[in-house]
């Protein structure tokens, strides 16, 4: 009797909760106000004249993101779990010491985990190196910034002691001073005994970014002192971190403002930091900026415009460094933040493959794969992009570059792109220099590997 008993006030009280958030959602009663990067689902319909098979389904969808009090029984949940349990009931965060959120997608670079392997440190290298070559082949500049994630900087308030391994940006700096390309380490000059990142965000505050506008700048030899002219506030503005524990709470955490002020303009096309392309200007103030960032730059664009004449901030994956041409730019910047650094050997940049002589190298016919697309370019016409991998059965030094063959010249790919092969690559030739037959070469020294030859025709789309 007691077991049907306790089954049936189960049951009564399931349909209770369930028909409260039935009728309170008829009454009026949304979700919250839940800021999600993801929309929710749409309520479902019946097309006329015909049968939606997956109504049922998206009714459940639709219901699932749109109860009423959602927002508020997962923060009242995040609330219970985080007290109780010390530890946070959201996957891509990480409850931290005395507050501190952190980002779960940094944990491997802070345990030193799977780090970059000696090819993809090579590549990546390899990649920057070919873009500083062109920028600075085209008068202007070149800076690569990698922003420090917060654990690496402030590993204290993390809730266990790093393993002490090696992450990738430490092997990655070291093989850009190789390659002679100009970066600075951010994680030297993010230093003060006021928090530089938000303890609710992933990102650092309106403090960190201008230390490191004035880092760059430095290095770029332009004067600035942002760091010195910024005064405290509080904002109420939730960290990305915080509203994914809490949708529908708000938050007040100590920020910063530029106290002279900004006089640069926008553009008419700017909306918001999050814009894919940012353009500024600056009366009587020299140089021109172009600038490839990501959500660190959306606070640091804002020091970089105050600094320069005129800007362009892009934040596509793609570094288009054609863009050198349009804007005239006096100097290239590229910000990727820490746990990021794989974007470079994923995504290519865009800027005409350079032309090498390959003169004096023996060549060994057979031992190396090619598999190759090609299209003509919608960014830059006139070039085809040729893009996939290179593999061979022997072994290779890690820092082998990558070179094509096609119309009787040697051109450098870029050692970047989607191919699932050990080296992947991606190349911009002059359409009316490239003919026939394509191959890859790889040199070891004074020897080279090369491809069985492909037909171009073959592979163009």
């Amino acid at each position: 009797m007691k077991n049907k008993a306790f089954d049936l006030v189960s049951i009564t009280l399931f349909f209770v909760f369930s028909a409260f958030f039935l009728v309170a959602g008829l009454l009026g009663f949304g979700a919250g106000n839940l800021r999600e990067t993801r929309s929710a689902a749409p309520e479902p319909v019946l097309p006329d004249g015909s049968l939606n098979m997956r109504y049922t389904a998206e009714l459940d969808d639709y219901f699932s993101d749109n109860f009423a009090f959602r927002g508020e029984l997962i923060n009242a949940y995040s609330g219970f779990i985080t007290n109780t349990l010390n530890v946070s009931p959201v996957a891509d965060v990480i409850l931290g010491r005395d507050g501190w959120l952190f980002y779960a997608d940094t944990l491997d670079d802070y345990l030193g985990y799977d780090p970059m392997t000696e090819r993809e440190v090579c590549a990546a290298a390899r990649s920057l190196y070919l873009m500083c070559e062109y920028a600075e082949k085209n008068g202007a500049a070149f800076l690569f910034v990698a922003a420090p994630n917060k654990n690496t900087l402030y590993p204290e308030q993390m809730p266990f002691a790093k393993a002490g391994s090696q992450a990738s940006l430490d092997l990655l700096l070291p093989a850009l001073a190789g390659q002679a390309v100009g970066f600075i380490d951010l994680r030297a000059f993010l230093v003060s005994d006021a928090p530089l990142y938000y303890k609710n965000d992933s990102h650092w505050n309106l403090l960190g970014a201008a230390m490191a506008a004035d880092a760059v700048n430095g290095a770029l030899g332009v004067s600035s002192d942002f760091a010195k002219n910024m005064r405290q506030i509080t904002v109420s503005e939730n960290g990305d971190l915080f509203e994914m524990l809490y949708p529908v709470s708000e938050t007040c955490e100590p920020d910063y403002e530029y106290a002279p002020g900004f006089s640069y303009g926008y553009s008419p096309a700017f909306r918001s930091p999050e814009d894919i392309s940012i353009e500024t200007a600056r009366e009587n103030v020299p140089g021109s900026l172009l600038m490839f960032r990501d959500s660190f730059g959306n606070a640091l664009h804002t020091f970089m415009a105050e600094s320069f004449g005129r800007a362009l901030f892009s934040r596509s994956n793609s570094y288009r460094l054609d863009f050198i041409a349009r804007t005239g730019a006096s100097a290239v910047v590229v910000e990727l933040v820490e746990r990021n650094l794989a974007y470079l050997n994923r995504y290519a940049p865009v800027f005409p493959s350079p032309e090498r002589s390959l003169s004096g190298v023996t060549t060994i016919p057979g031992r190396l794969e090619l598999t190759v697309s090609a299209e003509r370019s919608g960014d830059m016409p006139g070039y085809i992009k040729l893009s996939g991998g290179v593999s061979t059965d022997g072994e290779l030094p890690a820092d082998s570059p990558i070179y094509l063959l096609s119309g009787g010249a040697a051109y450098e790919a870029t050692p970047a792109g989607e191919f699932p092969g050990a080296f992947p690559f991606t190349a911009y030739l002059p359409e009316d220099a490239v003919s026939g037959e394509i191959r890859a070469v790889m040199v070891t020294g004074a020897t080279a590997l090369i491809s069985e030859s492909v037909e171009l025709s073959s592979v163009l789309k």
